[in-house]
């Protein structure tokens, strides 16, 4: 119910602010109570295991110290100790020696820090009860095992405290350890009864459920009081703009004497009502083309923005006006350093042969069969040469078969140098047909620049020239494992500065970066 949104619409804001206080400090007071309830509990149960250990260390010392001193004897005369089997023997060669154990009862028999309910006592280990309990006297049973934890442990040689149930079965604040008497390994325990234990928690409990009613009353009012006051001014407010949504200026605005933000917040919307009206008649007098109009010294910012709108509409249009001249400027350096280009590849191809060729067109008569078959070679040299040029312009597998297929032949042409590896990588998530003609072109000049130019000055091995079409932008990378630049001026060659260019006609941007002896350069260009 909570989470529809129909229910949120049906609150006022008010009781949305009610609830909010209420769901909010509620649950953290109940926080704060539990985790203090936490803390006292355990505060409780280590002075309980202090206590206990105390105990249990004094019992400790004090049977040691008995043992130590008292004598061994060959018979045993106490008829009581005979008849409770309260001693220890001790088989010595062909000699049967004994203890008396009534020392030690007395010792654990003393219960001074442990309470009502508390006991020591000592265990075998056979985990038989050789000290006699505080609850289950021997007349009843006995034989008295304690197959607990707490003895499991101890007589492990282990040493610890603990909530175990005891060898009644009641769960027990319990702090053991292992203990020798003549060579026999026995589990020495001090406890107490958990209930016991526990009442000062207990009763703390029960006062912060007392307290905790009360405090969760008392929230629920001044959250109440709260949400009043601070939605009282809020409706108050929504009132007026109700009305000045309806174009309704007219409407006496009081502000509270209050002089806090609520009474700045009234006085705000007083001033923005004026301001409003003088930003209808600005805008009014922009509509009609009056330029030159202005707001007056006591009007609101809202007139100001409308002036500055039409300032930096004028300035975008100058800044657009730059940036187009900018871009036609760049345009044709393009153009003319690719004809320059053109030209070089022209002088330095076609011109030497068809020189050559005149030359031995003059001499045509005279020449031998070979020769005019050199002279066959050499115009079929000046066809490639043409058609060389030609697909430099424009390649024709660019139109037919589109960029992909264009950058897997070019990349054919450069696999023909038995030095040097090239490799194409291309992911399209959209159909390329979709890029524009002015994009597949730049691209395919761009990756045909750039593995040109890695052939030709980095010496490297391996190139890899990598594609990604994807919705909103088209990403290449080429990156070959040569020397990379050498100085600053090799980022400013033309073959660089006509990269550059084609990218920033079409907002393209360009990195470059050498990572781990791999020059990396890459390029995005936006689609749409």
């Amino acid at each position: 119910m909570l989470s529809d949104p129909q229910f949120h619409k049906k609150l006022n804001y008010r009781t949305k602010l009610f609830l909010i206080l209420v769901g909010t400090i509620i649950p953290l007071f109940g926080i704060v109570s539990f985790t203090f309830y936490i803390e006292f509990t355990a505060g409780i149960d280590n002075r309980i295991y202090e206590q206990l250990n105390s105990v249990r260390s004094l019992k400790y010392r004090q049977i040691k110290q008995y043992v130590e001193k008292a004598s061994l004897k060959d018979t045993l005369q106490d008829l009581k100790a005979i008849s409770e089997n309260r001693y220890l023997a001790i088989q010595k060669r062909d000699t049967t020696l004994y203890l008396s154990l009534a020392p030690i009862y007395d010792i654990l028999l003393h219960r001074e820090g442990l309470g009502d309910s508390g006991e020591s006592y000592l265990v075998d280990s056979t985990k038989q009860l050789i000290s006699p309990s505080r609850f289950i006297p021997r007349s009843e049973k006995e034989v008295i095992y304690a197959n607990t934890i707490p003895v499991d442990l101890a007589l492990r040689k282990k040493k610890g405290q603990g909530i175990h149930k005891d060898y009644r079965g009641i769960w027990v604040f319990s702090s053991y350890s292992n203990i020798e008497i003549l060579g026999n390994r026995m589990a020495l325990l001090s406890e107490i009864d958990l209930e016991e234990g526990r009442k000062p928690i207990i009763a703390l409990r029960n006062k912060m459920i007392g307290i905790s009613f009360f405090v969760i009353i008392l929230i629920v009012v001044l959250a109440y009081i709260i949400s009043n006051a601070i939605a009282k001014p809020v409706r108050l407010m929504g009132k007026y703009l109700t009305e000045v949504a309806q174009n309704n200026h007219s409407i006496p605005i009081s502000i509270p004497e209050s002089g806090d933000d609520i009474a700045d917040m009234f006085r705000n919307l007083k001033d923005l009502v004026d301001a409003k009206e003088d930003a209808i008649k600005f805008a009014e007098s922009l509509n009609y083309n009056n330029l030159e109009s202005a707001h007056t010294e006591n009007s609101s910012n809202l007139g100001l923005a409308l002036l500055n709108m039409k300032n930096k509409l004028l300035e975008e249009k100058v800044q657009k006006d730059e940036i187009r001249r900018d871009s036609i400027k760049k345009v044709k350096e393009a153009e003319y350093r690719e004809r320059l280009r053109l030209a070089r590849d022209l002088h330095d191809g076609v011109g030497p042969l068809l020189t050559y060729l005149k030359l031995q067109i003059e001499a045509f008569d005279s020449l031998s069969p070979q020769d005019k078959a050199n002279i066959k070679n050499t115009i079929l040299q000046i066809i490639s040469e043409v058609k060389m040029v030609s697909k430099n312009l424009m390649p024709t597998v660019l139109d037919d078969f589109g960029l992909i297929a264009a950058l897997e032949n070019q990349v054919s042409e450069f696999n023909r140098n038995d030095n040097i590896k090239v490799t194409l990588n291309a992911h399209a998530e959209i159909d390329e047909k979709q890029l524009s003609n002015e994009v597949k072109n730049a691209v395919y000049r761009i990756a045909q620049e750039l593995i040109h130019n890695a052939v030709k000055h980095s010496g490297a091995s391996q190139i890899i020239c990598s594609v990604s079409i994807f919705e909103e932008y088209l990403s290449l990378t080429v990156s070959d494992n040569g020397h990379g630049f050498i100085n600053e001026s090799d980022h400013n060659g033309m073959g660089l500065m006509n990269v550059k260019d084609r990218i920033e006609i079409l907002n393209g941007l360009f990195s470059s970066e050498r990572n781990e002896g791999w020059t990396v350069l890459e390029i995005e260009i936006p689609i749409k």
